[in-house]
């Protein structure tokens, strides 16, 4: 389980092929503290498990569906990716509940820049229906409040605190991203369409 508060970006330092799927060795520098083989970290927003470790670096496999599902395809080396270690006992819940499970890519419609305001408009296709205003998604594993919605569109606003510690900011029109809607609405529609599904004659 994670919050999604990214802790920083840190660089794929290699990519290896696998017949399974593909290796990706990050250098985690300082958030690499405490970390063992086995943990989980979320890597853009994809949670992973370590399987190897030497010092700072750590090695993660993704699995072709993984792959398939998210941005983690297109990665090359040099790429700068959000970094947040699981949810330990103790810790402080900032962001909203993220389990680390990808839905699916969605592209950057629109990338507004002013002196007053950055804000990020995304395109969420068939997704729309779990995006909320004033509500929850993780893009990239960043928890953000759903700032404005208009049809399958959606806006986030940044603060610049969050434009420094993650890759967000370096977004442009076009780029995909990887989505988790917030698990809350995706229950509650789980639960509606399920329903409405058993009325059915």
């Amino acid at each position: 389980m994670f919050t999604g508060i990214v802790k920083g970006k840190r660089p794929i330092t290699g990519i290896a092929q696998r017949k399974d799927g593909l290796e990706f060795v990050i250098n985690l520098q300082d958030l690499h503290k405490g970390l063992k083989i086995g943990d989980s970290v979320a890597i853009n927003g994809v949670c992973l498990t370590v399987i190897a470790q030497n010092d700072a670096t750590a090695t993660f496999h993704a699995m072709p569906e993984t792959l398939r599902k998210t941005t983690m395809q297109h990665l090359k080396e040099g790429d700068l990716v959000n970094i947040e270690r699981s949810l330990q006992v103790g810790d402080t819940m900032d962001g909203h509940s993220v389990q680390g499970h990808v839905f699916g890519t969605i592209p950057v419609t629109q990338r507004i820049e002013k002196p007053e305001e950055f804000m990020l408009w995304f395109n969420a296709g068939e997704l729309a229906k779990y995006i909320a205003p004033l509500g929850s998604v993780a893009i990239n594993g960043v928890s953000l409040t759903i700032a404005q919605k208009k049809g399958q569109d959606f806006a986030v606003s940044l603060i610049p605190i969050t434009r420094e510690l993650t890759n967000l900011g370096d977004l442009q029109k076009g780029d995909r991203v990887n989505i988790e809607p917030d698990i809350i609405a995706r229950q509650v529609i789980h639960y509606l369409e399920s329903y409405q599904a058993s009325l059915a004659p």
